[in-house]
């Protein structure tokens, strides 16, 4: 069976401060490229202080780089209205540590916001459990290695509650915030050993709505005793869109869909996210 998949790209690009008033209110906001330590010479959580003081934790959105020859993905803890901590973790089957990584963030704070040109960006979070895990069906996350039975794959995902009326198919981005379901492997915490459970976001669109699920794909199944925190942020497709940050620069930023098809056995195909943001501070 052929799936396609949207990959949502927004692209945040600060251009030259031009004119020192906003044109209005925009939410707390910001981004920008970080590098993540070689976790072979130092192995702890790198810490991320935000420019800004948030009034609320706010949601953050991560594109890591593909740096090093084994496969990993950055993942996130901690968030707090002053930062939160990154890593480069890996799957099973891979050793742990990993090379110097870099990546770029976005930090948003949750709500419905409109911004001056009236498009709207709403970004809000969900709690997803063991009841919400989709995996390739050869993993051992299904039976009789682990509790997924083959047909229910439908039935593991969990509808996303926009508020808003897009009139059309938003762009749709999410980002896991917390690894509360991390066990030790073999006596060894991450990043000296891969991370178990190795989870991601799986994600369907089925007009109105959009339905996500934790991701496991072939890798080693642990029990999900706890709930993860997912933030999610949608928003209409669209280019050339402007406004004027709280420090007075102007951002130009876009949304849309890059289309792609996979073929997937059995398990509805991951929803891949590409995010990318490249504000710069002007003082």
């Amino acid at each position: 069976m052929t799936y396609c998949n949207s990959v949502a790209r927004l692209f945040l690009i600060c251009a030259l401060f031009i004119q020192a008033l906003a044109v209005q209110a925009v939410p707390q906001i910001e981004g920008r490229f970080i590098e993540l330590q070689n976790t072979y010479n130092k192995a702890e959580w790198t810490t991320i202080s935000f420019s800004q003081v948030y009034d609320e934790p706010p949601a953050v959105f991560m594109l890591s780089t593909n740096q090093g020859s084994n496969p990993a993905i950055v993942k996130i803890r901690n968030v707090t209205r002053t930062g939160f901590e990154a890593l480069p973790l890996e799957p099973s089957g891979e050793d742990g540590p990993h090379i110097t990584m870099g990546g770029h963030y976005l930090a948003i704070a949750y709500g419905i916001h409109e911004f001056p040109d009236g498009d709207i960006v709403e970004v809000g979070k969900m709690e997803l459990d063991a009841t919400t895990i989709q995996a390739s069906t050869n993993s051992p996350w299904y039976i009789p290695t682990g509790p997924l039975v083959p047909g229910t794959e439908d039935a593991r995902y969990a509808e996303v509650p926009l508020q808003t009326d897009f009139g059309e198919q938003p762009v749709f981005f999410h980002s896991i915030q917390t690894v509360n379901n991390q066990v030790d492997v073999n006596g060894k915490k991450p990043p000296n050993a891969h991370l178990l459970p190795f989870l991601t976001i799986a994600a369907k669109y089925e007009a109105p709505s959009y339905y996500i699920a934790l991701e496991a794909s072939e890798t080693d199944y642990e029990p999900v005793t706890r709930t993860e925190t997912v933030a999610y942020m949608a928003t209409t497709e669209g280019f050339d869109r402007k406004f004027f940050d709280d420090n007075g620069v102007e951002v130009v930023w876009e949304a849309d869909f890059l289309q792609m098809c996979s073929f997937r056995g059995g398990v509805t195909a991951v929803f891949e996210i590409t995010l990318r943001t490249l504000i710069h501070k002007h003082h």
